[in-house]
């Protein structure tokens, strides 16, 4: 029943992207799969790469081919992170609503402020929750220049932010930050349009052993005009009457839903933690949870883009 359930649903989206008229027509790894959290380790990726079965396109633009084999969805993307991107398989976890989540993270060193990480799901497996991605790191300017990463002041849906906290000497938040970072996590649909993402932002002073000031904000977008909307959204994180010497950090939560997407069905797309967190060496980190199903799911693609 599930499986006749997932054919209904690739049907109903094939028909919107169809509808909207946006569909018009293997990349390098590094080698053995690179451990991540949550990721699966290379004893267990060599069973995953098993021979691919015969491919039913199921849409194309100009951007990527998505392609049904099997179990799987793969994503072939016209343009490509890098030479050499980092090859990762995920494992996920099953919600009690059915939906598969998954859990990750990665970090950057002081003075990187002018790199971007993007890491993007090529394959979804529903079935058996698992999720593999490609990254690389790559230049701020390159990556905007070829279209990798977009701010949202320049994508036609709605966005929407908070003040955030801040906390510090007056005189350090008034002179600016010494360093920022932020993390994005982001959904697509078949038409190369984002429609459900957050992400968290952090700028901060530092002396190398302790945090002297900073600012922390939540960013929320999604696409209305196709049917998403924003449910819940929160943003908890460092207190600014806490000890925050050693750590600030900035999680932001959103649920997203849209009933339009899938014909009949209901989808859905829960960011249930986006995490960035600043150290006083001027490094980071960051950490995601994020869930997605329903109608149509399995043709939505997920990506991470942090600096």
């Amino acid at each position: 029943m599930k499986r006749a359930m997932n054919s209904i649903s690739m049907i109903c989206c094939v028909t919107l992207c169809v509808s909207v008229g946006g569909c018009e027509g293997p990349d390098q790894t590094e080698g053995s799969t690179a451990e991540r959290q949550g990721a699966v380790v290379a004893g267990d990726a060599g069973s995953v790469a098993a021979a691919a079965p015969a491919s039913l396109v199921l849409y194309k633009t100009a951007r990527v081919t998505a392609l049904q084999q099997g179990d799987w969805v793969r994503w072939q993307f016209s343009q490509k992170l890098s030479d050499r991107p980092i090859s990762h398989v995920y494992r996920g976890a099953r919600s009690k609503d059915g939906d598969c989540g998954f859990t990750g993270g990665g970090s950057r060193v002081q003075g990187a402020g002018d790199v971007v990480v993007i890491e993007r799901a090529v394959g979804i497996n529903s079935n058996q929750c698992l999720m593999e991605t490609e990254s690389a790191s790559l230049q701020k300017a390159d990556a905007v220049g070829r279209g990798l990463t977009v701010e949202d002041k320049n994508k036609p849906g709605t966005a929407k932010s908070d003040p955030g906290q801040e906390a510090g000497s007056a005189l350090q938040l008034e002179a600016g930050y010494t360093f920022s970072g932020s993390v994005q996590t982001q959904v697509e649909d078949p038409v190369n349009l984002d429609v459900a993402d957050v992400r968290s932002n952090i700028e901060w002073n530092a002396n190398g052993t302790c945090i002297t000031a900073w600012h922390r904000w939540p960013d929320w977008y999604w696409f209305g005009p196709s049917g998403w909307g924003l449910n819940f959204s929160d943003w908890p994180g460092t207190d600014p009457n806490a000890n925050w010497c050693s750590n600030v950090n900035q999680t932001t939560i959103g649920r997203f839903t849209n009933g339009i997407f899938c014909a009949f069905f209901d989808t859905w797309v829960n960011h249930n933690s986006t995490q960035y967190n600043a150290k006083p060496d001027g490094s980071a980190g960051w950490s995601w949870d994020t869930h997605w199903g329903g109608g149509c799911s399995s043709l939505l693609s997920f990506s991470i883009v942090a600096h």
